[in-house]
C-alpha cells in the first residue's frame, strides 16, 4: 500500500494483525487506494482519459473517497469522531473551491486536506489498537487512574470495586474568601 495509512506507516506491529478484522483492513487498504486515486488526479501531470475533463476525473474520485469515508463510518463506530468527520467535511470543501478552468489547477490546500483525512483515520485507528488490552484473559487487571499523586501512579484493581487510590490527597485548600449564603426573608431555603 502506497498511502500513508499503511500498517507500517501507522506504527501498528505486525502482532496486531490478528487484532484488526480483515474487513477493517480492506475496508483501510480501500480507503488508502481511493485517496491515492484523489491524489494522482489533481496532479495536473496526470493522464486524463478522452472525452473525460480534469474536473470530472477528480470529483469522481472524490466521490470514492467519499464513499470508503462512509463506509468506515457505518461499519466502525470508532471512526465517527469530529477527528475524521471535519478533515473529511475539509476535504470536500476543498474540492468544490478548484478553479479548473485554468489551465494550472492550485491544489495545495486540497492536498493539505487529504493528508489530515489520512492522518485522522490513522491515528484513530492506531489509537483503537494500543488502547485495547494486550491479555484480555487477566484476571488480576490492574488499571490506572491516568493521574499521578506524588510521583506514583493511582491504580485500582478490576476485580476490587471497593478499593482506593494508593496514595491520599490532601484536603482541598479553599483559594478564595469564604461564600457567606444571604438567608432568605421567609427563614427557608
Amino acid at each position: 500500500m502506497s498511502s500513508s495509512c499503511s500498517s507500517v506507516d501507522l506504527g501498528i506491529d505486525a502482532d496486531f494483525d490478528d487484532v484488526l478484522t480483515d474487513s477493517l483492513l480492506n475496508d483501510i487498504e480501500l480507503f488508502a487506494e481511493h485517496i491515492n486515486r484523489l491524489r494522482t488526479s489533481l496532479d495536473t501531470n496526470s493522464y486524463v482519459p478522452d472525452g473525460e475533463s480534469k474536473c470530472v476525473q477528480v470529483h469522481a474520485a472524490l466521490a470514492m473517497v467519499s464513499q470508503s469515508v462512509r463506509d468506515l463510518l457505518v461499519r466502525y463506530p470508532i471512526f465517527k469522531t469530529a477527528q475524521v468527520l471535519i478533515p473529511a467535511s475539509q476535504l470536500v470543501h476543498s474540492v468544490k473551491e478548484i478553479n479548473f478552468d485554468n489551465s494550472f489547477i492550485d491544489s495545495a490546500s486540497t492536498l493539505q486536506c487529504i493528508e489530515k483525512l489520512e492522518a485522522a483515520v490513522g491515528n484513530t485507528l492506531r489509537h483503537s489498537v494500543h488502547s485495547r488490552p494486550t491479555n484480555q484473559n487477566s484476571q488480576n487487571k490492574n488499571w490506572t487512574l491516568g493521574r499521578k499523586l506524588n510521583k506514583q501512579t493511582s491504580t485500582i484493581d478490576s476485580n476490587n470495586t471497593t478499593s482506593v487510590a494508593s496514595t491520599a490527597r490532601p484536603p482541598l485548600a479553599r483559594r478564595h474568601s469564604e461564600f457567606h449564603a444571604k438567608a432568605p426573608e421567609n427563614g427557608k431555603f
